[in-house]
């Protein structure tokens, strides 16, 4: 009971009453003070509201002490209405105080528990960046993290990308060679030609009427002389070209004004003269020899594509660079000129001065100058040889043509060769076992018995001493 009493000694004291039931009137500039603090919102925060009490924990023991003073007035309890003093005058004057008292906690409370709303709110707003700052940094790391990789990976794949590039300029360049040398060997190993045997074989037939008609346009007309000077140095000069045993029909022999021999042994000498300018590989002996050689190796030991070739690059190149083919065409031209006189001289016999032969030379020499290329360098697929028979050689009929032949006489074998009048051609092929060799054109030849045939003499063979 006495704690009762004490209490509501307290509350009364709060509410302002005295002990003989009269409100303690305050001052009133300090009430209005009071009243104004209030009102702005400035009262002294509860300890509760610093702590950041929540809103459903118990109001501050001073605040519920107060809020029950006043529910008890307001409520009148029983106990309260058994105890409460009489109503004095000052009473009435008190009211309005109290209510704004009331009113002010009210608010302040209202406003507390909107800025616990509030707080809460932020805090929660703050959880939620704060997570969201957390977020950001870990997905910063991983991206910067992802970064580096991707930088490492960028470098690896430049310098893998660089070595790319120089393999693949490396592979461009073997390809590029590569690409050349399967040129080079479809070139060197092809075997299709540009001509045709036909061609060849035509070209060599124009090239013996053209030297028939050379000879029959310097007999025509050709007079006898006597020199012997003159008859022994011919007979040096062109032992070579004629060969010895005809050379010794000429010196041996009175023509008795025909001019048949001349005409014989300029095409017998024209003929051999150009067929070493077709057959040749340079312009000396001693090359020529050692080359034919090689290429007679060759030719038996590989294919034809590769002897071919081998051929026509050597024939392309063995000739002196420093001269051209227009001035080896001179060349030869004035040196079949020369000889051509020669045998006139020996043969004993001088030409017109109005026959020159040099253009009907110039002729010989560019058509055996072509058959050369063809031969020589064009035709790869196939050999073919200029088919010349030396003198003193068996005749065979199937691989030449006996021009003086006497009528009713037929074939003359068991006869030897004095001279060849035009040039012959061969093809020659590889078989199992060695070469075989087909005879495209016979040559014109003359037997040991050409003054007989010719009805020069009265008898008597030539004998072939070589």
């Amino acid at each position: 009971m006495e704690g009762f009493r004490s209490i509501a000694s307290h509350i009364t004291n709060k509410m302002g009453l005295t002990d003989s039931g009269e409100t303690s009137a305050p001052d009133p500039a300090t009430a209005a003070g009071e009243d104004l603090s209030k009102s702005m919102g400035d009262p002294e925060p509860s300890p509760d509201v610093l702590q950041g009490r929540n809103q459903g924990e118990p109001r501050s023991p001073r605040i519920d002490r107060e809020s029950s003073g006043h529910d008890a007035r307001r409520g009148e309890s029983p106990r309260r209405m058994a105890t409460a003093r009489p109503t004095v005058a000052g009473d009435a004057s008190s009211r309005p105080k109290e209510d704004r008292h009331t009113s002010t906690i009210q608010r302040m409370d209202r406003e507390i528990a909107k800025l616990k709303r509030d707080l809460e709110m932020m805090t929660r707003h703050v959880s939620h960046w704060h997570n969201e700052t957390m977020r950001c940094q870990s997905e910063i790391n991983t991206s910067r993290t992802n970064l580096e990789l991707a930088q490492r990976e960028i470098s690896k794949a430049s310098k893998h990308t660089e070595t790319l590039v120089k393999e693949n300029t490396q592979l461009g360049e073997l390809l590029e060679t590569r690409r050349q040398e399967l040129q080079d060997a479809q070139r060197f190993m092809g075997t299709e030609d540009t001509f045709a045997e036909s061609e060849v074989v035509q070209e060599v037939h124009g090239l013996n009427t053209e030297i028939f008609n050379l000879a029959r346009s310097m007999a025509d007309g050709a007079v006898p002389v006597q020199n012997k000077d003159m008859k022994r140095a011919a007979s040096e000069e062109i032992i070579h070209a004629l060969g010895r045993p005809f050379v010794s029909v000429l010196e041996s022999t009175d023509p008795q004004g025909d001019t048949i021999l001349l005409e014989i042994a300029i095409q017998a000498a024209a003929t051999r003269f150009l067929a070493w300018i077709i057959s040749t590989w340079t312009r000396k002996a001693e090359s020529d020899s050692v080359l034919s050689s090689i290429y007679e190796r060759i030719r038996r030991s590989e294919n034809q594509s590769v002897a071919g070739q081998w051929r026509a690059l050597t024939r392309k190149f063995a000739q002196a660079e420093q001269v051209s083919a227009r001035q080896q065409e001179d060349s030869y031209r004035q040196k079949l000129v020369t000889l051509l006189q020669h045998v006139a001289a020996l043969s004993r016999m001088r030409t017109p001065s109005e026959r020159d032969p040099r253009e009907l030379v110039q002729i010989l020499v560019s058509k055996a100058f072509k058959i050369r290329h063809l031969i020589g360098e064009a035709m790869k697929s196939s050999e073919y040889e200029i088919l010349l028979k030396q003198p003193g050689a068996a005749f065979v009929a199937e691989d030449m043509k006996d021009v003086y032949c006497p009528r009713g006489k037929g074939k003359r074998t068991g006869l030897s060769v004095l001279y060849c009048a035009s040039l012959g051609l061969r093809r020659v092929e590889k078989v199992e076992g060695g070469l075989r060799s087909t005879t495209l054109v016979k040559p014109d030849v003359g037997l040991q018995t050409l003054v007989e045939d010719l009805g020069l003499a009265d008898g008597g063979d030539v004998k072939m001493s070589g």
